[in-house]
């Protein structure tokens, strides 16, 4: 990797967390929003970090080729948090608990209080969550008013492989052993999540994403998009604030993602605009340096909610959750 005085602009003084800029927080405990934030200035000070962030994209979209109907759900700001916090409604309250199971409205009430989602966007990915197998109706509960929801078995290896590979990224990052505990003691799965689920709705920059990062989020898979474009980051090649790509295939990564090709270009178009992608002498593209930052902040931010769930939950078994 080039200097990266010279990359990130004397960021050596600094050191990397500063050059990123750690996350203000709101709502929630104090207490819990310090430790996120001071867990992921631990994670953005390890040696290696930018790189590994790297890596990690590239692992994360390997994730949707293994099942791109799961990675989908998890590409776009809304369909993560619908996604997230549905599962963490029903790991929270169990199956089918007549006042408290998994329902639309549920998810609704609960995501309603952020703007974040309508009630009929919930109900229409609950429709789509059923269509294709990924929740089910508790057995047993037909006759009742609220239908309450569980996930399927699909869906619940797909999340625990998606924690798991975030795990073993901090893991890489930091020389910790979280993946080894978790693989060791499967019952924390869901109950990890559910604490990081209420951890990232209650932390305002995860909430609301910088401008040049909800350019991709806004869109379908556009966070696999993201992750891809940081995946091919040539850091060597890093000049006046900008990151070389390459040259992008906007029809493989269309067809790979599964989203239009008209509508990966307007995304690339419109951070184009805002300057998040550029040109690059060699002919290809280039990311600027502001996007890799804002990117690498928010990887810092999501290690720094899950570790604090995976110590929460360590220091407080079976303590539940509850969202409202």
């Amino acid at each position: 990797m080039a200097d990266r005085v010279g990359i990130f602009e004397n960021s050596e003084e600094l050191g990397f967390a500063e050059a990123v800029g750690l996350p203000a927080v709101d709502m929630g405990q104090a207490e819990t929003q310090s430790e996120i934030r001071n867990l992921a200035r631990h994670f953005s000070k390890c040696p290696g970090f930018v790189e590994k962030i790297k890596d990690l994209s590239a692992g994360l979209t390997a994730l949707f080729d293994e099942n791109p109907r799961m990675g989908k759900l998890l590409g776009s700001h809304r369909r993560w948090f619908m996604t997230q916090i549905g599962y963490a409604i029903h790991s929270s309250h169990g199956d089918g608990e007549e006042q408290d199971g998994l329902t639309a409205s549920r998810i609704a009430a609960v995501l309603g209080q952020t703007g974040i989602v309508s009630r009929n966007t919930v109900s229409s990915f609950v429709a789509e969550m059923l269509a294709c197998h990924f929740l089910a109706p508790v057995p047993g509960t037909e006759e009742r008013r609220s239908h309450p929801l569980m996930p399927t078995e699909n869906a619940v290896g797909a999340m625990n492989m998606w924690l798991l590979t975030n795990v073993a990224a901090m893991d890489n990052i930091d020389g910790g052993a979280r993946s080894t505990l978790l693989q060791n003691r499967t019952e924390l799965f869901s109950q990890v999540q559910a604490v990081a689920a209420k951890a990232f709705l209650d932390t305002l920059d995860w909430r609301q994403p910088e401008p040049e990062i909800m350019t991709f989020l806004s869109m379908d898979s556009g966070a696999l998009v993201l992750d891809s474009l940081v995946s091919m980051i040539e850091f060597d090649r890093a000049a006046d604030g900008m990151l070389p790509l390459g040259r992008i295939n906007k029809s493989k990564m269309a067809r790979r993602f599964r989203v239009s090709r008209a509508s990966l270009d307007r995304v690339l178009k419109r951070a184009e605009a805002q300057g998040g992608i550029g040109g690059d002498p060699a002919g290809g593209s280039s990311m600027s340096m502001k996007l890799f930052l804002g990117q690498a902040r928010r990887q810092a931010l999501k290690f720094g909610v899950l570790d604090h769930a995976l110590l929460h939950v360590i220091d407080h078994p079976g303590e539940p959750v509850r969202f409202l």
